[in-house]
């Protein structure tokens, strides 16, 4: 990664990240609110992908001997942006969301460059990727996944008092995705609100849960 005497990191949640939500749930049926149990139990690739990225991290960084540190909620892709903004928001560091999306930039400068290094490796570790299938999803599974994110998520959301965005149309959702472009995601409106705590963020998770369960 460059190093700038300010930079700023982009984070872009763009990836195809479809595969575990392609069962999970459908329009008429969402299926109930997942709880943390169900949604943070990972498999072996989800592990195997967890330690390669990790040491890529740590690699990248320079961190000679990174903490270990225990997984607290896993994600599925874009999911993962809005515990990344708090996490790194919670760490004291400046966290830019990109409006309507899971995107987001940190702007570091020059004396924070090894303490983000540190915060954002122990942020990844506390709430990693499961590992994904990167071939491009089908209309029916990107449906599901705007579904419900449109029917479930943004009204939970709502009916615990915090403000979402629209929904765009369909075809701009889909459109979107496949073109690894930024994706509607109501959670990344509560990421970017600040004055909510860690725990009332974890709590929210489970109310209304980023991805639906899977089956």
């Amino acid at each position: 990664m460059p190093r700038h005497q300010n930079r700023v990191v982009a984070a872009l949640a763009t990836t195809f990240v479809v595969a575990a939500l392609a069962t999970a749930c459908t329009a008429d049926s969402p299926g109930p609110a997942a709880s943390s149990e169900d949604s943070s139990t990972p498999d072996a690739a989800d592990l195997a992908a967890r330690a390669k990225a990790l040491d890529e991290l740590a690699h990248e960084y320079g961190l000679a001997e990174p903490p270990a540190i225990e997984p607290v909620h896993w994600y599925d892709g874009p999911e993962q942006g809005p515990a990344m903004v708090k996490c790194l928001t919670d760490a004291g560091f400046s966290v830019v969301v990109h409006d309507g999306s899971t995107d987001y930039d940190v702007r570091v400068s020059a004396e924070q460059e090894s303490a983000f290094n540190l915060a954002d490796y122990t942020c990844k570790a506390k709430y990693p990727l499961r590992a994904v299938d990167s071939s491009p999803p089908s209309d029916d599974v990107i449906r599901e996944i705007y579904d419900y994110r449109k029917d479930v998520v943004a009204p939970c959301l709502a009916e615990h008092g915090h403000t979402v965005s629209s929904a765009p149309s369909w075809e701009t959702f889909r459109d979107s995705l496949l073109a690894k472009a930024t994706v509607w995601n109501p959670w990344a409106d509560v990421a970017s609100q600040s004055g909510i705590s860690g725990e009332e963020f974890e709590a929210l998770e489970v109310a209304c849960p980023q991805a639906p369960p899977r089956s």
